[in-house]
């Protein structure tokens, strides 16, 4: 189960003033939309999820507002599952930091039969010149076979802070809880450092720090230690290449569940954005990682997300 608000927090709080592009000048207009999502790991678990809808208003990537339905499949072995949404959904950001709200609020109902309130919410905002804060919340599904069968869910919000210290040096803070509908209470602190080697390049070293303590380890239904500890150091890059916005981070690290002595842990993540003029508009996403499980054996997954928007 990967947070997918904490993901993007941490991913693109970093690149918003690289990947800030704007339609300014241009008048909202409909278009089409189409998502898709595809997720695999080596525990036999897959995720698939398509998306199709329309933006009423629609001016960049940045600024535009909708509504979308999807269909989810899940599979392990030889059991299956699948889910059912609608989604409104609204982007509204801007300034050199690309401050603002960014959402989607639904409802989503299982085959498992369970439903619920689906969501995810951020407001950003500007605390000064070189500081910046963010508060989440995301409500959702938590997708492993043991909780889609059961319809386990979580709630997770938190707040972030993002300091730039010097030009080429950048601070963020994640504080975070998740309370899972098992009654686990999962408490998250993430600190991330930027430093940009070559800023005309665009590209930089990253250190990553992770930490989370549950008030239950009982639960088999996902992955779920007492605690859980891991640093991990990144060579990124960011920038745009003939318009196109590129971003991207690859790394190892060290992790620590519970009282093990640790463990290697290695991740990839990489993100393109179409450029801000083209007719047809998008982003894709590609991560991998490689870390424990709920198993306790290694842990590899693979992620590939799009979505697009079509003028008609």
């Amino acid at each position: 189960m990967l947070p997918r608000c904490l993901l993007a927090l941490v991913v693109c709080g970093i690149t918003h003033s690289t990947f800030g592009q704007s339609g300014e000048g241009s008048s909202p207009a409909p278009r089409l939309y189409a998502g898709a999502s595809f997720f695999s790991d080596n525990d036999d678990f897959s995720a698939r999820r398509v998306s199709l809808g329309a933006a009423t208003e629609f001016t960049d990537l940045l600024h535009f507002t909708g509504a979308r339905a999807s269909h989810a499949w899940y599979s392990r072995g030889d059991w299956s599952a699948s889910s059912n949404a609608i989604q409104l959904f609204k982007s509204a950001l801007s300034g050199p930091r690309v401050l603002g709200f960014q959402g989607a609020l639904g409802l989503s109902r299982l085959s498992t039969d369970h439903q619920m309130v689906t969501a995810d919410l951020g407001q950003s905002f500007a605390l000064g010149e070189t500081t910046s804060a963010e508060v989440f919340y995301s409500r959702d599904w938590v997708e492993t076979k043991n909780a889609l069968s059961d319809g386990t869910s979580f709630n997770y919000y938190g707040a972030a802070l993002t300091q730039q210290v010097t030009r080429r040096l950048t601070l963020i803070g994640v504080a975070a809880e998740h309370h899972f509908s098992d009654d686990n209470d999962r408490t998250h602190l993430r600190l991330k450092a930027v430093y940009d080697l070559f800023p005309d390049n665009g590209v930089n070293v990253q250190f990553r720090h992770r930490q989370f303590r549950n008030s239950s380890d009982i639960s088999t239904h996902y992955f779920n230690p007492s605690k859980y500890r891991e640093e991990m150091i990144n060579l990124g890059y960011r920038g745009r290449v003939d318009g196109w916005l590129l971003s991207g981070a690859a790394g190892v690290g060290r992790q620590f569940v519970a009282q093990d002595a640790g463990r290697a842990t290695e991740l990839f993540e990489f993100e393109v954005r179409t450029p801000a003029r083209s007719g047809v508009q998008g982003v894709a996403n590609l991560s991998s990682g490689n870390s424990a499980s709920i198993s306790g054996e290694r842990y590899r997954y693979n992620l590939l997300q799009f979505s697009v928007f079509v003028p008609f």
